[in-house]
């Protein structure tokens, strides 16, 4: 029950975390990515009327990756705080690559380039340090539901 109730926690946090950072980096121009609209371009083969979709597909395989990575965690044979961080970012980093690697596979490419020319690139890696945090704050959100649950 302990590593469900980790799962649950270090899932919704680091989500937050993630989703917030890559807010910030829209609104300030920095990054230029919606992931949640391209995933549920997936379902809708277009980008309109996409975010409903996107957000369910979101957050189903985040709560499975998120498991994967409680699973992981869990069979650490030293469980210290630096162990987790790593492991999460190692994660996160993991996934993120994984992600825009999908999505450039999968996406239609015409609509894509045509909304984002010539940032094509540019939107696929500004994702990974979303994950990237995603993976931090997980592994520090396991390490301490661990060791006060």
């Amino acid at each position: 029950m302990e590593i469900v109730l980790a799962a649950a926690v270090a899932w919704l946090v680091g989500d937050l975390a993630m989703e917030g950072l890559l807010w910030v980096g829209r609104r300030t121009h920095i990054m230029r990515t919606d992931a949640v609209r391209s995933l549920g371009s997936l379902y809708r083969h277009s980008f309109r009327n996409a975010m409903v979709p996107g957000l369910v597909i979101h957050l189903l395989i985040g709560a499975a990756l998120t498991g994967v990575l409680a699973v992981v965690v869990a069979g650490l044979p030293v469980p210290t705080l630096w162990n987790h961080i790593g492991l999460g970012s190692f994660f996160g980093v993991v996934v993120g690559v994984a992600v825009c690697l999908a999505l450039s596979e999968l996406l239609p490419s015409e609509p894509f380039f045509r909304q984002f020319p010539a940032r094509a690139l540019e939107v696929a890696v500004s994702t990974v340090p979303g994950y990237l945090m995603y993976g931090t704050i997980a592994g520090v959100v396991f390490f301490y539901v661990a060791q006060y649950a």
